[in-house]
């Protein structure tokens, strides 16, 4: 008997934390897009 786990993806969570607009999730898209840039974001 296995764990069903559902995942969103990459882009579904960037959408996600824009929508929000949280500062707290557009610092986590900035985070993201930086490290796809192989680059640390600032915090």
């Amino acid at each position: 008997m296995g764990l069903a786990v559902s995942f969103i993806s990459k882009d579904d969570l960037i959408e996600a934390k824009l929508a929000s607009g949280r500062l707290s999730d557009l610092a986590d898209v900035e985070a993201i897009r930086a490290a796809e840039r192989g680059v640390e974001a600032t915090r």
